[in-house]
């Protein structure tokens, strides 16, 4: 289940641990990590300086139910403070856990944040709280039932301006645990929950300007986590990956407030499986390199942004199990991406979204035949 799983996770390993894609973030592609946007909040809070006087409402990804919906509000306090908050996100790796011990996960958290200004280097705090709890009472037969699983972390940041670029530095820390207890009529308990659940991660970035319309931007990232799956207090298999991630990119200004942006990149996920005795039943490490991503917003009129972003990643698989070890390039379709999207500015709202994949490659349902949605994503934004 969970090398499942991480087969998803490994294609957006890039943006794993400081970008979520909102439909303009979406629509860039993985490249959008190396462009600012207002959801950089969320793991860098300092940047709340930044977007002062502003929510957004992520209308998320079309299924049944709608998933990923969420929403954002963020409020400047004079020049040196910001203040904000999320609501519904699904941040903590806890999700991760209920995946892979067949459990009822979280229900989606909230987050809160607050950044100062003091003039040389903005400073922000964040905090992020998600969990869900059941209890069960049979009172024919006596038996108890009590499940609880929650995920909590704190995220630090800060940001210091180089010219009309900045440096940027973020720290999380994120504890997740599930559990769950039968209390039987005789007294007799039986009891399953994970052990450990920390999730550690640091990522840095530059925006360096060189010249008046061109920017280099180098990233650098780092995730960790690990927990143990306990039975009636026994120990059985320990869980862990990590991801790292290093790329630049070269942002160019084209016409008047829209860029390009080229960036070539690397990144490594490997996640292990160890049984009580610590033996490895095994281990699975997918490279990337290179990540070549390509993305553009231009404006089109007054009040329409053009955006469009292409990633094309080489990438190897290599599992070992039992003492032997497979090696797999992974195809071009599991790492190819086109998107596009646009911006709709109407006073102060704007309307992003992207484009349903389907609909680029086979054409609307009235063509393709295929009941896709029109848009991949779709997000409005208010600012006063």
């Amino acid at each position: 289940m969970r090398k499942a799983l991480f087969t998803v996770v490994i294609v957006v390993l890039s943006v794993s641990v400081a970008f979520a894609s909102d439909a303009r973030q979406a629509a860039l592609g993985l490249g959008g990590k190396y462009v600012h946007d207002v959801n950089d909040i969320i793991y860098f809070p300092a940047l709340a300086i930044n977007y002062t006087n502003v929510c957004q409402v992520d209308l998320g990804f079309y299924s049944t139910p709608p998933s990923g919906q969420w929403a954002l509000f963020n409020v400047g306090l004079g020049d040196y403070l910001a203040v904000g908050g999320a609501l519904r996100r699904e941040d903590g790796r806890a999700f991760d856990i209920a995946n892979d011990m067949g459990y009822t996960p979280p229900n989606p958290g909230l987050n809160l944040w607050a950044a100062y200004d003091p003039g040389y280097i903005k400073f922000g705090l964040g905090f992020y709280h998600a969990g869900y709890k059941e209890t069960e009472d049979d009172e024919n037969d006596t038996t108890e039932y009590v499940y609880s699983i929650s995920t909590m972390a704190f995220t630090g940041s800060g940001a210091m301006a180089i010219g009309d670029g900045s440096a940027e530095l973020g720290f999380h820390l994120g504890m997740n645990g599930a559990s769950d207890e039968f209390t039987y009529a005789d007294g007799t308990t039986e009891t399953e929950e994970s052990e450990g659940g920390t999730e550690i991660g640091v990522m840095a970035r530059v925006f360096l300007p060189l010249w008046d319309l061109f920017e280099l931007v180098p990233v650098v990232s780092y995730n960790s986590f690990n927990y143990t799956q306990v039975v009636n207090d026994t120990s059985l298999d320990e869980y862990a990956d990590m991801t790292i991630g290093v790329g630049c990119a070269a942002n160019f200004e084209v016409m008047d407030d829209g860029f390009i942006s080229a960036g070539f990149g690397f990144n490594t996920y490997s996640e292990s499986v160890d049984d009580s005795s610590g033996t490895a039943l095994y281990e699975d490490k997918t490279t990337t390199f290179p990540e070549i991503t390509l993305c553009t917003e231009v404006p089109a009129t007054d009040w329409l942004k053009l955006r469009a972003g292409v990633t094309k990643q080489f990438a190897t698989n290599t599992h070992d199990e039992g003492g032997e070890e497979t090696t797999t390039k992974l195809g071009e379709n599991d790492f190819v991406f086109l998107n596009i999207g646009a911006g709709v500015e109407v006073g102060n709202f704007t309307f992003d979204f992207t484009i349903d994949e389907g609909n680029i490659f086979q054409g609307p349902y009235i063509v393709s035949g295929i009941t896709d949605p029109f848009t991949l994503k779709a997000s409005a934004t208010f600012d006063w």
